[in-house]
């Protein structure tokens, strides 16, 4: 019986020392996402979805309406900012976000402001 219980309180020391030592990843997510004031544009309306695998992280964008996708070619955090190069109709884009918790704000191509927020 005494040892059950010293059993039982060792698996309940370590199985909350385990669970305390889990962080989630604060980039790791769903984001809706807009940005704003592109010339001839206006706002552009964007979904983002962030996930992490073993080669690091990887990003993709769909527009809201269905409209035809834009290729990520790398993502990936740098000074506490994170970066996606993508594709679109040959266009060469780039954006540096920066994700407080459950917001999202950066700039796209160094221009143009970019706000937007997490999806629960």
């Amino acid at each position: 019986m005494k040892k059950t219980l010293y059993l039982v309180a060792l698996v309940f020391t370590f199985s909350c020392g385990i669970s305390k030592n889990v962080n989630s990843d604060p980039y790791v997510g769903n984001y809706n996402m807009t940005i704003l004031d592109v010339d001839q544009i206006g706002d552009i309306f964007l979904e983002l979805s962030i996930s992490k695998t073993n080669k690091g992280y990887e990003s993709s964008f769909n527009f809201p309406e269905g409209e035809e996708s834009i290729e990520v070619i790398s993502s990936r955090v740098n000074n506490g900012f994170f970066e996606i190069e993508s594709t679109y109709q040959q266009y060469e884009l780039f954006m540096e976000l920066e994700i407080n918790k459950n917001k999202l704000s950066g700039t796209f191509m160094g221009m143009f402001d970019i706000e937007g927020k997490r999806i629960k």
